[in-house]
């Protein structure tokens, strides 16, 4: 079962070289069609920088680190991400600590860069101001 705050490690097929972490930050149980994932980073002055994330906060986060939510963030179905997953293509991972997920939502809040419709999504959910 997708909830809220799980994490899968995804190869970037589009450039074949890096992976990144998919964090599930709307909440599953209230849209299972329409699930709002970001992507993490490694921070640079040129990166957004809503949400800011250190090593500690979460096992993957080795160095400065921030939530990637221009262009990468995603908008899923639950039976995609699960088809995905048992395609081996998404490994699960860690979820994210409430601490770390609140600090997530609250960038989702502040950037300029999820899309209207995601935006949407996290305010039905009630998850952003």
């Amino acid at each position: 079962m997708i909830s809220q705050g799980d994490t899968f490690w995804a190869k970037d097929f589009a450039e074949g070289v890096d992976s990144h972490l998919l964090i599930v930050i709307s909440d599953p149980v209230k849209n299972p069609d329409e699930l709002v994932l970001v992507t993490l980073t490694t921070w640079e002055r040129d990166k957004d920088d809503s949400c800011y994330l250190m090593p500690g906060d979460h096992p993957f986060i080795k160095h400065d680190t921030c939530v990637q939510y221009n262009g990468f963030a995603r908008t899923v179905s639950v039976m995609q991400l699960e088809r995905v997953i048992a395609q081996g293509e998404l490994v699960p991972r860690e979820p994210v600590s409430a601490r770390v997920l609140q600090k997530i939502l609250e960038g989702a809040g502040d950037t300029r860069f999820l899309t209207n419709h995601q935006l949407r999504i996290l305010d039905e959910q009630e998850l952003i101001d």
